[in-house]
């Protein structure tokens, strides 16, 4: 393996070791609170035009294709999905 790869791997471990540990410790957002209603309701069949309007569709629709898995654990895997996003970002960088 090549040192950068290495490098990479203790980076990315690194990275999610710090993002995740305590995750949930925050309390909910205002804005989350959102952004989860929506990505349940979509989850459910209902409308979904309104994220795009807001310029929340991305996430929003990423974490109602994660929300059947997630069962009672929204705000977690939508801050988990955030983390995702974060660690891809800094790995193309």
């Amino acid at each position: 393996m090549s040192r950068g790869t290495v490098l990479a791997l203790v980076l990315g471990g690194l990275y999610l070791a710090s993002r995740l540990t305590g995750l949930t410790t925050l309390p909910i957002f205002l804005d989350e609170t959102q952004l989860i209603y929506w990505a349940v309701a979509i989850a459910d069949g209902e409308k979904w035009l309104r994220p795009w309007s807001y310029g929340k569709g991305t996430s929003v629709f990423l974490n109602a294709l994660l929300f059947p898995w997630a069962f009672d654990h929204y705000l977690w895997a939508s801050r988990a999905l955030a983390v995702g996003f974060g660690g891809a970002t800094l790995m193309a960088g």
